[in-house]
């Protein structure tokens, strides 16, 4: 009878430690990262910060008439990364 209780407690134990493992794993994740499928990766990738050099600003106008042309960007992204248009 003894053993009986001791393992129908033990099963108990065990049942409660699975399911608060799996509570806070599943409570205590972040969504902080951002989905880049969300962001628009063309946007993104001309994005140049406001004190851009009139000459780097040439550039990516150059880039985005040749990208409505002949889309290159997001493959170029995936490959390469996106730009830093800072020097």
């Amino acid at each position: 009878m003894r053993t009986k209780k001791r393992h129908q407690n033990s099963i108990q134990v065990l049942f409660f430690l699975l399911l608060s493992v799996l509570v806070l794993t599943y409570s205590c994740k972040k969504m902080d990262y951002i989905d880049v499928a969300k962001v628009n990766i063309t946007e993104r990738f001309f994005e140049l910060p406001k004190n851009a050099d009139p000459i780097l600003k040439r550039i990516v106008e150059d880039l985005k008439q040749k990208n409505s042309l002949h889309p290159f960007v997001e493959q170029f992204v995936k490959n390469e990364g996106l730009p830093v248009w800072k020097y």
